[in-house]
């Protein structure tokens, strides 16, 4: 994964002063997606979750939990009509059963677990699109009841370390 050339601290620790309280900006944001993606996991009792943000009008994941998120990414990739549909309105898209959803291929998402799925809008304190955070699961409807809250927008401080992002998240 490419890092951002210009280097962003963060500082963890209690000290301000030594090098080792520090750690690159990008590098803490992947952890705090990193947690994002366990938490919704976990709430959600899902097979998988993922964050994906959209850099040159393609889908970057950040994190992945689950066996299959890395292939379901993949193929969200290379159908992006849920994720489009997500971004386009800003919007939960929620897919109770991929079996008869028209935005999802039925046979590949059989195949990686994936009959429920539910993608949240990413978004910064602008309501600037930024990509997706998503959950599915094996099991019809399962993944419906944690995401029936409207998704909150990054923080500031979490937004300074994403600066290449908003540059380069041009969506229609």
């Amino acid at each position: 994964m490419r890092r951002s050339p210009s280097p962003h601290w963060l500082n963890l620790g209690a000290r301000e002063n030594g090098p080792a309280d520090q750690v690159p900006a990008d590098v803490a944001l992947d952890l705090v997606f990193e947690q994002i993606v366990c938490q919704t996991r976990l709430s959600t009792c899902a097979t998988g979750a993922f964050v994906g943000l959209v850099r040159n009008r393609q889908m970057v994941s950040r994190a992945l939990n689950g066996a299959t998120s890395a292939e379901f990414v993949a193929y969200l990739r290379r159908d992006p009509r849920m994720v489009d549909a997500c971004l386009r309105t800003s919007a939960l898209q929620y897919c109770r059963n991929s079996e008869n959803f028209p935005g999802l291929d039925a046979p590949v998402c059989r195949s990686l677990g994936a009959r429920s799925v539910v993608l949240a809008p990413v978004l910064n304190a602008a309501k600037e699109k930024l990509g997706v955070l998503g959950a599915f699961s094996r099991g019809s409807g399962r993944v419906s009841n944690s995401f029936s809250r409207p998704p909150t927008p990054i923080s500031p401080s979490t937004e300074t370390a994403m600066p290449d992002l908003r540059s380069s998240s041009s969506i229609r």
